[in-house]
Protein backbone atom coordinates (compact mmCIF):
# COMPACT_ATOMS: atom_id res chain seq x y z
CA UNK A 1 0.00 0.00 0.00
CA UNK A 2 1.65 3.31 -1.28
CA UNK A 3 1.75 6.35 1.75
CA UNK A 4 -1.07 8.21 -0.06
CA UNK A 5 -3.28 5.28 0.42
CA UNK A 6 -2.16 4.65 3.90
CA UNK A 7 -3.09 8.70 4.65
CA UNK A 8 -6.55 8.20 3.15
CA UNK A 9 -7.62 5.39 5.36
CA UNK A 10 -6.29 7.06 8.84
CA UNK A 11 -8.01 10.53 7.58
CA UNK A 12 -9.35 12.04 10.35
CA UNK A 13 -8.13 10.03 12.92
CA UNK A 14 -9.62 6.85 12.23
CA UNK A 15 -7.25 3.80 12.58
CA UNK A 16 -6.49 1.10 9.78
CA UNK A 17 -9.07 -0.98 12.67
CA UNK A 18 -11.97 1.00 12.49
CA UNK A 19 -11.40 2.15 8.71
CA UNK A 20 -12.55 -1.34 8.06
CA UNK A 21 -15.43 -1.44 10.36
CA UNK A 22 -16.67 1.62 8.90
CA UNK A 23 -15.87 -0.31 5.10
CA UNK A 24 -13.47 1.75 4.17
CA UNK A 25 -10.93 -0.48 3.13
CA UNK A 26 -10.63 -1.20 -0.57
CA UNK A 27 -13.79 -3.68 -1.43
CA UNK A 28 -11.06 -5.94 -3.82
CA UNK A 29 -7.89 -7.06 -2.50
CA UNK A 30 -6.11 -5.29 -6.12
CA UNK A 31 -7.34 -1.95 -4.85
CA UNK A 32 -5.50 -2.36 -1.79
CA UNK A 33 -2.55 -2.62 -3.34
CA UNK A 34 -3.66 0.22 -6.13
CA UNK A 35 -1.04 1.32 -7.67
CA UNK A 36 1.08 -1.46 -8.82
CA UNK A 37 2.13 -0.61 -12.35
CA UNK A 38 2.84 2.66 -14.61
CA UNK A 39 0.31 4.60 -15.13
CA UNK A 40 -0.60 5.63 -19.36
CA UNK A 41 -2.02 9.19 -20.15
CA UNK A 42 -3.77 9.29 -23.33
CA UNK A 43 -2.85 12.16 -24.95
CA UNK A 44 -4.64 14.51 -27.62
CA UNK A 45 -1.66 15.81 -29.12
CA UNK A 46 1.71 15.04 -30.77
CA UNK A 47 4.77 14.80 -28.79
CA UNK A 48 6.56 18.11 -27.92
CA UNK A 49 3.39 20.30 -27.55
CA UNK A 50 1.48 21.65 -24.12
CA UNK A 51 -0.25 18.16 -23.19
CA UNK A 52 3.44 16.59 -23.54
CA UNK A 53 4.86 19.29 -22.07
CA UNK A 54 2.46 19.31 -19.07
CA UNK A 55 2.21 15.50 -18.39
CA UNK A 56 6.70 15.75 -18.34
CA UNK A 57 6.51 18.22 -15.58
CA UNK A 58 4.04 16.12 -13.40
CA UNK A 59 5.42 13.33 -13.78
CA UNK A 60 8.20 13.30 -11.23
CA UNK A 61 6.01 14.56 -8.54
CA UNK A 62 3.19 11.72 -9.68
CA UNK A 63 6.22 9.35 -9.15
CA UNK A 64 7.48 9.79 -5.45
CA UNK A 65 3.67 10.33 -4.46
CA UNK A 66 1.93 6.81 -6.20
CA UNK A 67 5.24 5.41 -6.36
CA UNK A 68 4.45 4.61 -10.46
CA UNK A 69 5.27 6.75 -13.34
CA UNK A 70 3.23 7.99 -16.16
CA UNK A 71 3.80 7.07 -19.55
CA UNK A 72 1.99 9.28 -22.55
CA UNK A 73 0.71 7.70 -25.50
CA UNK A 74 -0.13 10.24 -28.10
CA UNK A 75 -3.33 10.09 -30.09
CA UNK A 76 -3.92 13.09 -31.67
CA UNK A 77 -6.74 13.86 -34.47
CA UNK A 78 -10.53 13.81 -34.89
CA UNK A 79 -10.85 17.14 -32.67
CA UNK A 80 -9.73 14.86 -29.32
CA UNK A 81 -12.21 12.49 -30.14
CA UNK A 82 -9.70 8.96 -30.82
CA UNK A 83 -8.10 10.13 -27.51
CA UNK A 84 -11.25 10.43 -25.69
CA UNK A 85 -13.03 7.30 -27.09
CA UNK A 86 -9.94 5.81 -26.24
CA UNK A 87 -9.81 6.73 -22.54
CA UNK A 88 -13.79 6.02 -22.24
CA UNK A 89 -13.29 2.39 -23.84
CA UNK A 90 -10.55 1.48 -21.34
CA UNK A 91 -10.15 -1.01 -18.49
CA UNK A 92 -12.15 0.99 -15.36
CA UNK A 93 -9.03 -0.12 -13.31
CA UNK A 94 -7.36 3.46 -12.92
CA UNK A 95 -4.62 3.10 -14.84
CA UNK A 96 -5.56 5.06 -17.88
CA UNK A 97 -5.63 8.82 -17.20
CA UNK A 98 -6.38 11.38 -20.34
CA UNK A 99 -6.55 14.92 -20.96
CA UNK A 100 -9.56 16.63 -22.03
CA UNK A 101 -10.56 20.05 -23.18
CA UNK A 102 -13.46 20.03 -21.07
CA UNK A 103 -15.30 22.94 -23.25
CA UNK A 104 -13.96 21.98 -26.39
CA UNK A 105 -15.63 18.23 -25.93
CA UNK A 106 -18.90 19.39 -24.84
CA UNK A 107 -19.18 21.33 -28.52
CA UNK A 108 -18.06 18.33 -29.86
CA UNK A 109 -20.79 16.00 -27.84
CA UNK A 110 -23.39 18.82 -28.99
CA UNK A 111 -22.61 19.36 -32.39
CA UNK A 112 -22.88 15.17 -32.94
CA UNK A 113 -19.57 13.89 -33.57
CA UNK A 114 -19.02 11.07 -31.44
CA UNK A 115 -20.29 8.11 -31.69
CA UNK A 116 -19.35 5.78 -28.57
CA UNK A 117 -19.96 8.32 -25.73
CA UNK A 118 -22.37 11.10 -24.57
CA UNK A 119 -21.92 13.92 -21.68
CA UNK A 120 -20.79 12.72 -18.09
CA UNK A 121 -18.37 10.00 -19.59
CA UNK A 122 -15.75 11.33 -17.96
CA UNK A 123 -14.83 12.04 -14.11
CA UNK A 124 -12.19 14.42 -13.76
CA UNK A 125 -8.92 14.57 -11.57
CA UNK A 126 -7.94 18.48 -11.60
CA UNK A 127 -7.80 21.36 -14.34
CA UNK A 128 -4.26 21.28 -15.87
CA UNK A 129 -4.75 24.93 -16.72
CA UNK A 130 -8.03 26.72 -16.79
CA UNK A 131 -8.58 30.24 -18.13
CA UNK A 132 -11.49 32.38 -19.29
CA UNK A 133 -12.24 33.13 -23.57
CA UNK A 134 -11.28 36.71 -24.71
CA UNK A 135 -11.67 39.12 -27.27
CA UNK A 136 -8.97 41.07 -29.17
CA UNK A 137 -8.20 43.23 -32.23
CA UNK A 138 -4.93 44.26 -33.39
CA UNK A 139 -3.21 47.33 -31.39
CA UNK A 140 -3.55 49.31 -34.81
CA UNK A 141 -6.85 48.66 -35.31
CA UNK A 142 -9.36 51.42 -35.47
CA UNK A 143 -11.45 49.09 -32.71
CA UNK A 144 -10.87 51.04 -29.71
CA UNK A 145 -13.31 48.94 -27.24
CA UNK A 146 -16.16 45.89 -27.03
CA UNK A 147 -19.07 48.23 -26.67
CA UNK A 148 -18.23 50.27 -30.38
CA UNK A 149 -17.76 46.55 -31.67
CA UNK A 150 -21.27 45.68 -30.62
CA UNK A 151 -22.66 48.38 -32.13
CA UNK A 152 -20.98 49.00 -35.34
CA UNK A 153 -21.84 44.90 -35.74
CA UNK A 154 -25.83 46.15 -36.15
CA UNK A 155 -25.18 48.00 -38.82
CA UNK A 156 -21.98 45.86 -40.63
CA UNK A 157 -20.30 42.97 -41.01
CA UNK A 158 -17.70 42.61 -38.28
CA UNK A 159 -14.99 39.47 -38.71
CA UNK A 160 -13.71 37.50 -36.47
CA UNK A 161 -11.14 34.95 -36.60
CA UNK A 162 -11.43 31.53 -34.78
CA UNK A 163 -9.32 28.61 -34.32
CA UNK A 164 -11.98 26.79 -36.02
CA UNK A 165 -15.73 26.73 -36.73
CA UNK A 166 -18.33 24.72 -34.12
CA UNK A 167 -15.38 24.32 -31.85
CA UNK A 168 -15.11 26.46 -28.34
CA UNK A 169 -13.81 29.55 -29.59
CA UNK A 170 -16.17 30.27 -32.11
CA UNK A 171 -19.14 28.90 -29.90
CA UNK A 172 -18.38 31.15 -26.99
CA UNK A 173 -18.84 34.03 -29.48
CA UNK A 174 -22.10 32.49 -30.94
CA UNK A 175 -23.31 32.64 -27.53
CA UNK A 176 -22.50 35.81 -26.67
CA UNK A 177 -23.81 37.41 -30.10
CA UNK A 178 -27.05 35.85 -29.18
CA UNK A 179 -27.16 37.56 -25.93
CA UNK A 180 -26.14 40.75 -27.54
CA UNK A 181 -28.67 40.45 -30.91
CA UNK A 182 -25.66 40.79 -33.43
CA UNK A 183 -24.31 38.33 -35.64
CA UNK A 184 -20.37 38.26 -36.48
CA UNK A 185 -19.06 36.44 -39.30
CA UNK A 186 -16.47 33.78 -37.87
CA UNK A 187 -13.43 33.10 -40.51
CA UNK A 188 -11.63 30.01 -39.50
CA UNK A 189 -7.63 29.82 -39.64
CA UNK A 190 -6.76 26.38 -38.75
CA UNK A 191 -5.43 27.14 -35.19
CA UNK A 192 -5.01 30.09 -32.31
CA UNK A 193 -1.96 31.32 -33.69
CA UNK A 194 -3.06 31.78 -37.20
CA UNK A 195 -6.34 33.05 -35.92
CA UNK A 196 -4.80 35.90 -34.02
CA UNK A 197 -2.14 36.67 -36.36
CA UNK A 198 -5.19 37.36 -38.82
CA UNK A 199 -6.60 40.09 -35.84
CA UNK A 200 -2.81 41.17 -35.56
CA UNK A 201 -2.55 41.84 -39.36
CA UNK A 202 -5.88 43.71 -39.81
CA UNK A 203 -7.08 40.34 -41.93
CA UNK A 204 -10.20 40.43 -39.57
CA UNK A 205 -11.71 42.64 -36.98
CA UNK A 206 -11.40 40.80 -33.77
CA UNK A 207 -10.08 37.11 -32.74
CA UNK A 208 -11.89 34.96 -30.08
CA UNK A 209 -9.38 33.13 -28.61
CA UNK A 210 -8.40 32.12 -24.98
CA UNK A 211 -6.75 34.89 -22.19
CA UNK A 212 -3.71 32.74 -21.94
CA UNK A 213 -3.76 31.61 -25.27
CA UNK A 214 -2.53 34.86 -26.74
CA UNK A 215 0.22 35.75 -24.44
CA UNK A 216 3.18 35.25 -26.75
CA UNK A 217 1.36 38.22 -29.00
CA UNK A 218 0.06 40.59 -25.79
CA UNK A 219 2.59 43.57 -27.76
CA UNK A 220 0.75 43.04 -30.81
CA UNK A 221 -3.06 43.12 -29.48
CA UNK A 222 -5.15 44.85 -27.30
CA UNK A 223 -7.74 43.06 -25.23
CA UNK A 224 -11.43 44.35 -26.05
CA UNK A 225 -13.61 41.60 -23.54
CA UNK A 226 -12.47 39.14 -21.19
CA UNK A 227 -15.14 36.94 -20.02
CA UNK A 228 -14.76 35.94 -16.59
CA UNK A 229 -15.87 38.34 -13.42
CA UNK A 230 -12.99 40.29 -13.43
CA UNK A 231 -9.69 40.80 -15.24
CA UNK A 232 -8.02 38.20 -13.71
CA UNK A 233 -4.16 39.30 -15.08
CA UNK A 234 -4.89 43.38 -14.78
CA UNK A 235 -0.94 44.01 -14.28
CA UNK A 236 -0.12 42.04 -17.73
CA UNK A 237 -3.00 44.03 -19.85
CA UNK A 238 -5.24 46.36 -19.30
CA UNK A 239 -8.70 44.67 -20.33
CA UNK A 240 -11.80 45.24 -18.91
CA UNK A 241 -14.40 42.11 -17.91
CA UNK A 242 -17.35 41.20 -19.80
CA UNK A 243 -19.11 42.17 -16.60
CA UNK A 244 -17.87 45.44 -16.75
CA UNK A 245 -18.95 46.43 -20.00
CA UNK A 246 -22.59 44.32 -20.11
CA UNK A 247 -23.93 43.74 -16.65
CA UNK A 248 -27.46 42.60 -17.99
CA UNK A 249 -25.87 40.09 -20.90
CA UNK A 250 -22.74 39.26 -19.02
CA UNK A 251 -21.41 35.56 -18.82
CA UNK A 252 -18.52 33.54 -17.46
CA UNK A 253 -17.16 31.35 -20.62
CA UNK A 254 -13.58 29.29 -19.28
CA UNK A 255 -12.02 26.72 -21.15
CA UNK A 256 -11.16 24.33 -18.42
CA UNK A 257 -8.04 21.51 -19.87
CA UNK A 258 -8.19 18.43 -17.47
CA UNK A 259 -6.65 15.35 -16.41
CA UNK A 260 -9.17 12.69 -16.16
CA UNK A 261 -10.62 8.93 -16.42
CA UNK A 262 -13.28 7.19 -17.51
CA UNK A 263 -16.75 7.58 -15.60
CA UNK A 264 -16.51 3.96 -15.40
CA UNK A 265 -13.69 4.17 -12.77
CA UNK A 266 -15.17 6.29 -10.72
CA UNK A 267 -18.75 4.01 -10.65
CA UNK A 268 -17.67 0.38 -10.56
CA UNK A 269 -13.93 1.63 -8.17
CA UNK A 270 -14.72 4.62 -6.34
CA UNK A 271 -11.85 3.74 -4.00
CA UNK A 272 -9.63 4.16 -6.79
CA UNK A 273 -10.89 7.17 -8.52
CA UNK A 274 -10.83 8.92 -4.97
CA UNK A 275 -7.06 8.17 -4.65
CA UNK A 276 -6.41 9.33 -8.43
CA UNK A 277 -8.34 12.62 -7.28
CA UNK A 278 -6.25 12.74 -4.08
CA UNK A 279 -2.32 12.41 -5.90
CA UNK A 280 -3.46 14.40 -8.81
CA UNK A 281 -4.04 17.17 -6.13
CA UNK A 282 -1.11 16.62 -4.26
CA UNK A 283 1.13 16.48 -7.14
CA UNK A 284 -0.40 20.08 -8.84
CA UNK A 285 -0.29 21.69 -5.62
CA UNK A 286 3.51 20.71 -5.07
CA UNK A 287 6.06 23.62 -5.54
CA UNK A 288 7.68 21.44 -7.74
CA UNK A 289 5.29 20.94 -9.78
CA UNK A 290 4.27 24.67 -10.51
CA UNK A 291 8.46 25.49 -10.69
CA UNK A 292 8.60 22.67 -13.59
CA UNK A 293 5.56 24.26 -15.27
CA UNK A 294 6.19 27.87 -15.40
CA UNK A 295 9.52 27.24 -16.12
CA UNK A 296 8.20 25.63 -19.59
CA UNK A 297 6.41 28.80 -19.91
CA UNK A 298 3.07 27.98 -19.23
CA UNK A 299 1.23 30.85 -17.49
CA UNK A 300 1.28 31.30 -13.70
CA UNK A 301 -1.97 32.95 -13.84
CA UNK A 302 -3.82 29.89 -15.78
CA UNK A 303 -2.43 27.33 -13.09
CA UNK A 304 -4.66 27.60 -10.40
CA UNK A 305 -6.01 24.37 -9.23
CA UNK A 306 -9.55 23.30 -9.66
CA UNK A 307 -11.46 20.62 -8.42
CA UNK A 308 -13.57 17.59 -10.20
CA UNK A 309 -16.43 19.57 -8.19
CA UNK A 310 -15.34 23.08 -9.77
CA UNK A 311 -14.76 21.76 -13.10
CA UNK A 312 -18.65 19.71 -12.95
CA UNK A 313 -19.59 23.19 -11.77
CA UNK A 314 -18.29 24.86 -15.45
CA UNK A 315 -19.28 22.72 -17.29
CA UNK A 316 -22.80 22.39 -16.13
CA UNK A 317 -22.85 26.21 -16.70
CA UNK A 318 -21.68 25.39 -20.29
CA UNK A 319 -23.77 23.53 -21.30
CA UNK A 320 -26.75 25.20 -20.31
CA UNK A 321 -25.22 27.92 -22.84
CA UNK A 322 -25.11 25.61 -25.55
CA UNK A 323 -28.75 24.33 -25.10
CA UNK A 324 -29.65 27.71 -26.12
CA UNK A 325 -28.07 27.43 -29.28
CA UNK A 326 -29.25 25.56 -32.15
CA UNK A 327 -26.42 23.37 -33.06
Amino acid sequence: MTELSRRSLIAGGVGLGSAAALGLVPRSGWAADFPSKPFTAIVDASPGGGHDRFTRAITPEWTRITGETIIPDFKPGAGGILSATTIVNAPPDGYTLGVIAVSSMNVSIAVGKPQNFTYGAFAYLGTMWNGPIAVFTGKDSKWESMEKVVEAAKTQQITAAVAALRAMYHISGVIFDKRMGIEERFVPYNGGAPSRRAAISGETDLVWTGLYDASNDYENLRCLCIFDKENPIPDVIDAPSVYDLFPEQALTLMHPTAYCVSAKVRDENPEVYRYLVDAYRETYTAEATKKALIDLNFQPASLKYTSPEELEAIEADFLEQLKSLDL
